[in-house]
């Protein structure tokens, strides 16, 4: 199957489930407006092909006319009805941008013949099908009719990936017309539904559309700690393309929160990770966004590179709006350097597509930013042309949002009419009651008044409780770090005498065999000291390596790992991963980080007698995840957490004081996973 492109670059999306085995991605939001917007697509012959040569860059419609010639002569000669509504459905996708009605009555052949072969899967996708063509065009209520249609067929089979795809489509619509409750409603239980059936893929879909409703209500941290989902399980699942996605979204969040740096730094990243895979449309994503950002901050001349390469991209993406908007962005990028003709070059294409699709609010943008370049250029009459005709298709996108607030008016202005005559009927049975209500009505409020004074005086004093509990923590934050750095200051002191007194007397003592006549005895001796040597230089350095303070926490979990077998006799193996470690944290924090892994490792060398053992570090913004698994013979873990022991103790005692989250996980086939989530600041 086909999948479906992405529109408007640049910003948050709600995506639409095309099928149950494929995830596509639907309309998005403006990421500077923050406004779901609809597409209206006109009615265009299949067959036409657009071909507009600019500047040597060329810049095609959707070409339509071979493929659905040769996808007909499939359907004509196709074995069974099950082969011949999978082509239609095809067919229909082919149709879907550039002729909208004939992808309907299409997709209504395929429901039909799907209906009477009875080959469920395929009337439920063709009425899915449907529900997307008609959200595309801003049909919602059509599109929500055929979503339970589909839903309907899909339940009649039990296909719970149908049914869970249904519902994130219909989530999408809510979307879409701001009902953000019910939409999450159904993104919800779609999350639900995929994660029972284990759907990873389709899971990255739902966290995405989440954070972006998240996002749209300005509750940055909630949507930004829904992409972080999204990253995880994209790394989980090593799918590097919603990897850089995911990136793509938690700087736009940044971006939209007013956080610059960060945003540049996680777009930066976002295509970092797009070119390396080479990700088309991310690679889109990310140029567009900067040259956004930088135009933004006033950087134009940095913007510029990457208006250049977004519009290079979205020819190899091939979606229409993505061409227009990077057309309408590189025009605005040199109007704002005053290169006036390479600026009215790409706002005319701009002009030329968007008439084409009929993108009305794209069109509103670029007529507007038409006008400011021919008023700079002193072509009045131009100007005055262009201004005019902004207004028109402001005016026109202003209507039709005004005509669908009408509607709702009308249904609400209905709805309250016939309130309003049962109200009328109810009105003299009231005024014949209105005495005893009256008496009640004091009675209420003198009993609301003397609970509001037990409330205050309840919450005045919680206030106080809470302050004190605050100042009761932050003493015992204190008590807990001044016993730390006592514990390490006396690691520190006995790790240099160890090194500087007792290791120099064992060398002394070896430089002094040395002249005694050599024998059996003596070698075994001299073996014995060379051991001893090298058991206190792993003492010195276990209690306080040099390498932590010299060079940060990842070259000593590198040292520290590396050692690991060497003197203990262990033989299982360690695999250390870390990401975006670079900036070095503070350093008690990473001696703390430190003896948290290393009390770890050291557990599994006692009791564990795995054979593998991963170490994972990963950082996102101020957000450290640490992953400590092993495959041996795991524990019980709640009888752990009750005795406590030291190790355990040790381990919580440092948690609680990086105020971290701690979860373990284990049992005897799958071994351990511990996981800790800490806030973290640099050096």
């Amino acid at each position: 199957m086909n999948i479906r492109c992405q529109m408007e670059m640049g910003t948050l999306r709600s995506r639409n489930l095309r099928n149950s085995e494929t995830v596509s991605i639907m309309n998005e939001t403006s990421g500077h407006s923050c406004h779901f917007f609809d597409l209206n697509m006109p009615f265009l012959k299949s067959y036409i092909l657009a071909l507009l040569v600019l500047g040597g860059l060329f810049v095609p419609s959707i070409m339509l006319g071979g493929s659905v010639d040769e996808l007909w002569r499939n359907h004509d000669s196709a074995p069974n009805d099950s082969s011949r509504v999978k082509i239609l459905l095809d067919i229909g996708y082919e149709l879907e941008w550039m002729d909208p009605d004939s992808a309907l009555v299409v997709y209504k052949m395929a429901a039909d013949l799907g209906s009477s072969s009875n080959y469920k899967i395929g009337e439920g996708r063709a009425l899915m099908y449907s529900g997307i063509v008609k959200s595309n065009i801003g049909d919602h209520e059509a599109s929500l009719y055929f979503y339970d249609k589909a839903q309907e067929v899909f339940s009649s089979i039990d296909y719970q990936l149908g049914i869970a795809g249904t519902h994130l489509n219909k989530g999408v619509v809510y979307n879409y017309r701001g009902e953000y409750e019910k939409a999450m409603s159904e993104y919800i239980t779609s999350i639900r539904m995929y994660e029972a059936l284990n759907a990873q893929a389709q899971l990255l879909n739902c966290y995405g559309n989440v954070g972006g409703i998240f996002m749209e209500l300005k509750q940055y941290k909630k949507g930004r700690e829904y992409f972080l989902k999204e990253m995880q399980l994209a790394v989980a699942l090593a799918d590097s393309s919603m990897l850089a996605d995911a990136y793509n979204n938690i700087a736009l969040s940044h971006q939209m929160n007013g956080n610059i740096d960060p945003a540049i730094v996680n777009y930066k990243l976002a295509l970092e990770i797009a070119e390396e895979h080479n990700s088309i449309y991310v690679q889109f994503l990310a140029n567009n966004n900067l040259a956004d950002v930088f135009a933004a901050s006033g950087n134009v001349k940095e913007a510029l590179p990457h208006s250049i390469m977004a519009l290079k991209y979205a020819h190899e993406v091939g979606n229409p709006y993505n061409i227009l908007s990077a057309y309408k962005n590189l025009g605005a990028r040199y109007l704002e350097l005053e290169q006036f003709t390479d600026a009215d070059l790409y706002l005319d294409s701009a002009i030329y597509l968007g008439s084409s699709i009929n993108s009305k609010d794209m069109l509103a943008e670029t007529y507007l930013l038409s006008a400011e370049s021919k008023a700079e250029q002193n072509d009045f009459g131009s100007a005055y042309r262009f201004q005019n005709l902004h207004k028109v298709y402001a005016d026109s996108v202003f209507s039709e949002q005004r005509l669908h607030r009408l509607n709702e008016l009308e249904v609400a202005y209905e709805s309250e009419k016939k309130d309003h005559a049962l109200a009328e009927q109810e009105l003299d049975l009231e005024r014949s009651r209105s005495r005893q209500k009256l008496t009640v009505i004091i009675m209420v409020i003198l009993a609301l008044a003397i609970v509001f004074m037990i409330l205050y005086f309840h919450q005045k004093q919680k206030l106080k409780n809470k302050k004190f509990e605050t100042l009761k923590k932050a003493q015992e934050i204190n008590s807990i770090r001044a016993m730390m750095e006592g514990e390490e200051k006396e690691r520190r002191r006995i790790a240099r005498d160890l090194h500087d007194g007792l290791s120099a007397l064992l060398a002394s003592v070896k430089m002094k065999f040395s002249v005694i006549k050599k024998g059996n005895e003596f070698d075994q001796a001299m073996g014995s000291l060379d051991q001893a040597s090298k058991e206190v230089r792993r003492i010195a350095h276990n209690m306080m390596p040099e390498v932590l303070l010299n060079y940060g926490l990842i070259a000593a979990l590198k040292d520290f790992t590396d050692g690991i077998g060497s003197t203990d006799g262990t033989s299982f193996k360690i695999d250390l991963q870390y990401f975006n470690m670079e900036v070095r944290l503070e350093k008690f924090t990473e001696l703390m980080i430190y003896r948290v892994i290393q009390e770890l490792i050291n557990n599994i060398v006692k009791h564990a007698h795995a054979q593998n053992v991963l170490v994972q570090l990963s950082r996102v913004d101020n957000i450290l995840t640490i992953t400590v698994e092993d495959d041996g013979k795991g524990f019980n873990v709640e009888e752990a957490m009750k005795k406590n022991g030291i190790g355990m103790a040790n381990l919580r005692s440092r948690i609680d004081f990086l105020e971290g989250d701690l979860s373990i996980e284990s049992s005897s086939k799958n071994g351990t996973s511990v996981h800790i989530e800490l806030l973290v600041n640099g050096k």
